[in-house]
């Protein structure tokens, strides 16, 4: 059964996935915003023929946390919107995780992939999203992915909102003697002026790199939703959440943090 956590949270949650197996998402329970444009068009490409497209992914093998546990990873993958005109919502990202010979190390039913919903995406935006990947079947133990596959579905394209925008700067993670560490950064939001608690709440990814620039993974920090006036935000990180989620060859100079809309 493969699950999925929140990196930082000792809670730990399982879902089943539709008709089979169990999703991996990282967070609290992961709810996709319906489009809110009247009709938004469901296509591969926006109507000016924007799409889009996996720029970057990565992953890396992580120490195993519960004990039931049989195998653990951490995963990336960037995305950009090459539409200049219309925002993409809902847009479907399938991964599969497989092994030197090709089968699926992580399984979640038939056809052995995991299907995800990206949050909004603004026109010629870049984005980053990152998840946990963990089991508990014996079959996945002892094995290691060896190649990552990322493939873009269909979105639903509408005007671009105009609010529903943050933008994360003066990123700091601070290693605790302890072993934790401490995440730190500043959230700015495009128009705070009478912004709603929705307004106001978004979802947070950390991604990593190692010291080569190359993408290795990452997690869902969380939902976070500002207070009014507001604008730093941050996460304390034990040493156990550290040591299984973070590897030992991430340059954390080098960590990206994305905020994102459409996902709570």
């Amino acid at each position: 059964m493969a699950t999925g956590e929140r990196a930082g949270r000792r809670t730990r949650r399982r879902w089943l996935a539709l008709a089979a197996a169990v999703l991996i998402v990282a967070g609290s329970g992961c709810k996709t915003h319906k489009p809110d444009s009247p009709e938004p068009t469901d296509a591969a490409s926006a109507g000016d023929g924007g799409q889009i497209r996996v720029i970057e992914s990565g992953f890396h093998m992580t120490p195993t946390g519960a004990p039931a546990e049989t195998n653990r990873a951490i995963a990336a993958v960037i995305v950009e919107n090459t539409s200049k005109t219309q925002e993409a919502q809902t847009t479907e990202l399938n991964l599969r995780f497989l092994d030197a010979s090709g089968a699926p190390v992580f399984t979640f039913g038939s056809p052995d992939q995991y299907r995800v919903k990206l949050p909004w995406i603004l026109p010629g935006q870049r984005i980053g999203v990152g998840y946990i990947l963990a089991t508990d079947e014996k079959s996945s133990a002892n094995r290691t992915v060896a190649t990552m596959q990322a493939e873009i579905g269909q979105s639903s394209w509408r005007s671009p909102h105009t609010t529903r925008r943050v933008t994360m700067s003066d990123v700091h993670i601070q290693p605790r003697p302890d072993g934790g560490a401490d995440l730190r950064y500043v959230a700015t939001l495009a128009d705070a002026t009478g912004a709603s608690a929705s307004d106001r709440t978004f979802r947070v990814y950390l991604l990593l790199r190692d010291s080569t620039g190359k993408l290795i993974g990452g997690w869902p920090v969380g939902n976070v939703q500002l207070p009014p006036n507001r604008s730093n935000g941050g996460e304390s990180y034990t040493a156990e959440d550290w040591k299984k989620n973070v590897p030992a060859d991430a340059d954390l100079d080098r960590s990206e943090l994305y905020g994102a809309y459409g996902i709570v």
